[in-house]
């Protein structure tokens, strides 16, 4: 992202799983980032449109849109925002995406965010 590890980033999480989005924003809290929370790709949407993010971190499988159709419409809003899925679905999808994303799997670890974080 930048060459400041100590970098506070504005995160935006979506995640239709309560318990998951609850822990994610923690946790991003906990490393020092700003993380705003939603649950649907929709309310995503709204908040991309409202404020301005470093990182959209999305599942794919949400209800109505889903998180790929998200992250193509932010990368569109957004184009210097980095997307990163949070998924126990195949990674193969990256293949299938005309911009650059990253990967992190489902359950997700705790070393598995950090270092995509830095490397996104």
């Amino acid at each position: 992202m930048n060459s400041q590890r100590n970098e506070k980033l504005r995160i935006l999480v979506v995640e239709d799983n309560e318990g998951a989005l609850h822990m994610l924003c923690e946790l991003l809290a906990v490393l020092g980032h700003e993380a705003t929370a939603a649950d649907t790709a929709e309310l995503g949407w709204e908040l991309l449109q409202r404020g301005k993010y470093h990182v959209l971190l999305t599942d794919i499988n949400l209800p109505g849109k889903s998180g790929l159709e998200l992250a193509q419409d932010a990368r569109e809003l957004a184009p210097e925002m980095k997307i990163v899925f949070v998924s126990g679905n195949d990674k193969a999808v990256l293949a299938t995406l005309n911009f650059p994303a990253a990967w992190i799997s489902k359950p997700l670890e705790y070393s598995a965010l950090v270092q995509t974080l830095k490397a996104a």
